[in-house]
């Protein structure tokens, strides 16, 4: 089954946080806002009536998606400021609807103990259809000023995605994409448990898919960011 997804992100969950092993929290941390970084935020929080359009290279079939929603919803707890920001996207191809959501609660611990080489944002998504199961996966993004790198495990499974690669300059047929985050994901039933790479370029999403075990890429020949 192919599907194509704006993100990765890049990417891959449960409504928890990324790491499963983190520094208990100090006993009386001083109030902080966590708000979505905008190097997170450039690759998937995009406005109403986005769209990508994709083509498999080996049936030639095309995926349409576009962005119904964007939304933010914020919270507060002990004094501290927390936001969700997300957008729900429509795939042609396969009749899913994507939500697409990082919430700053789930980075709490990693940010306040400044976890070196870690991981503390994740871009969760939720698969969803009528009649059919819903899922969620999560793909693990980086910490700022530290580097892109990291990785995620989907609790209770064996799924894994991590970021592999960053190019600053990425060339794909004759068209030249800055600052893409490659991603690689594996045991994950969204790919068909199959091994895939997906690149998400800043300020457009995703532009490539490579799903390994069959062979197929699906790149993006289309889109519209408003």
């Amino acid at each position: 089954m192919k599907k194509l997804y704006i993100l990765l992100m890049f990417l891959v969950a449960t409504s928890i946080a990324l790491h499963s092993c983190k520094p208990e929290k100090e006993a009386n941390p001083e109030p902080r806002d966590f708000k979505d970084p905008q190097d997170v935020i450039d690759y998937y929080y995009f406005n109403e009536g986005s769209y990508w359009v994709f083509q498999d290279s080996i049936s030639n079939q095309i995926d349409s998606i576009v962005l119904s929603q964007k939304y933010k919803n914020t919270s507060s707890q002990d004094g501290n400021y927390y936001e969700e920001l997300g957008v729900i996207c429509k795939s042609y191809f396969d009749d899913f609807t994507y939500r697409y959501y990082i919430n700053t609660s789930f980075s709490e611990n990693c940010l306040r103990n400044n976890i070196p080489n870690s991981t503390c944002y994740s871009l969760l998504l939720l698969k969803s259809k009528s009649g059919s199961y819903s899922r969620k996966i999560y793909y693990a993004f980086f910490k700022p000023n530290i580097g892109y790198f990291g990785y995620g495990f989907l609790n209770g499974d064996n799924t894994k995605t991590e970021i592999v690669d960053v190019k600053a300059f990425y060339e794909m047929d004759g068209i030249m994409y800055n600052d893409v985050i490659v991603l690689k994901t594996t045991n994950n039933y969204l790919y068909d448990n199959s091994e895939t790479i997906i690149f998400v370029a800043r300020g457009i999403g995703t532009i490539r898919k490579e799903i390994i075990d069959q062979s197929q890429v699906w790149k993006l020949k289309n889109y519209k960011i408003n």
